[in-house]
């Protein structure tokens, strides 16, 4: 639960950047939208970035120089992207944007887990299994603290703000949960999630949890795409995601918060990086408020029983939701491709919903080859 002051402040930061974007678009002298853009960034947009890349990249389990160095690298990264955006903004050749605190750090998030999956994917394997067995486990919680700290614990501390460093058990070929039970035995109290998962990859020894650094250049392949190519592989992904629109709320939120590519890995945060949506209309789409997406994002994709815990529904019936979802989106594809054959493995229930995520993929690759982000 976030603090009423720290609600406060939040939402006068907003206020306070909503004016000096106003300003920077609609001041006709270039030297005072210069001004206003230097003090929206200084005072606003750089703290927004880096702090949220630091909470991010902690949360992954990346640990001192490595975490201050990458996180100021993605800061500069989605600054200078935005520096770009507000531009063509001011210049009318793109569409305003509605809470920019919310797009920023949705960015952030958004190159934080793309880089963190293309170089350690064990550990974000890792991450996954942990998080689950916190969701899922009656004797394991997690929580978030008043300063906005993710924590993890037994369920008898859930909800308790103190915590202690993760002491890192001894190595050994124990199931995850007992090695769970280790740090937290070892602890005697709350710890940082992110920490949490670092000392459980050292216990287990999975190296890469140290990340190292996590070089850009090595999380997309290289791939020869022309202007037309990437227009194209856009419009296919609008079209899908125009098809998911179209769905029944439950079908929509079911699909969404398990939306996965062909190697089973979550890609709903790269849809705002794609343009296919808005960070805000991700939200809507799934009957969320933008502040709840957020809260809700490091765990994404989720588990059928947590979506069913939200729909008030049983996991069966969230599996079968989604199966209906991909169903449709598939008839809807081969009529808009003109097939009347029998489908094919790519357009059957499974496969539109790897198809989606492998053009989300595509999309975002060649965006960020095309200096796009």
């Amino acid at each position: 639960m976030t603090p009423v002051g720290a609600k406060s402040s939040i939402a006068r930061e907003a206020a306070e950047a909503a004016d000096l974007l106003r300003e920077y678009t609609c001041v006709e002298s270039d030297v005072d939208a210069a001004a206003a853009l230097n003090r929206l960034f200084g005072e606003f947009v750089w703290p927004w970035c880096a702090e949220a890349a630091r909470r991010t990249l902690r949360n992954y389990g990346v640990r001192g120089t490595d975490q201050r160095d990458e996180a100021s690298d993605i800061a500069a990264e989605v600054t200078l992207y935005l520096t770009g955006r507000l531009q063509e903004i001011r210049s009318a050749s793109a569409p305003d944007i509605g809470n920019l605190r919310a797009y920023a750090v949705s960015a952030v998030y958004n190159v934080c887990f793309a880089r963190v999956r293309a170089r350690c994917p064990r550990h974000v394997q890792l991450q996954n299994r942990v998080r689950y067995l916190l969701r899922n486990d009656r004797e394991f919680a997690t929580w978030v603290s008043q300063d906005g700290e993710q924590l993890a614990g037994l369920q008898a501390w859930n909800g308790r703000d103190e915590h202690v460093a993760a002491p890192v058990p001894e190595r050994s070929g124990q199931p995850l949960k007992d090695v769970l039970k280790g740090v937290f035995d070892l602890a005697r109290g709350p710890v940082r999630l992110g920490e949490l998962i670092s000392a459980t990859a050292d216990s287990l020894g999975i190296v890469e949890s140290s990340v190292g650094s996590l070089n850009a250049g090595a999380q997309y392949p290289a791939e020869q795409a022309g202007a037309d190519q990437v227009m194209l592989q856009r419009e296919a992904l609008l079209t899908l995601w125009h098809g998911v629109l179209q769905l029944p709320a439950a079908q929509r939120i079911a699909l969404l918060l398990n939306l996965r590519d062909a190697g089973g890995h979550g890609v709903i945060e790269l849809i705002p990086a794609t343009g296919a949506a808005s960070f805000e209309q991700l939200a809507e789409t799934i009957n969320l408020t933008p502040r709840e997406l957020a809260r809700m994002w490091p765990e994404l994709p989720l588990e059928d029983a947590r979506i069913a815990e939200m729909l008030g529904l049983t996991r069966q019936q969230v599996i079968n939701l989604r199966k209906s979802a991909r169903e449709r989106l598939a008839r809807r594809q081969r009529k808009a491709d003109g097939n009347t054959r029998a489908p094919s493995a790519s357009y059957t229930e499974q496969g539109v919903g790897a198809r989606m995520g492998e053009k989300i993929k595509s999309v975002f690759r060649r965006r960020r080859e095309n200096d796009d982000l």
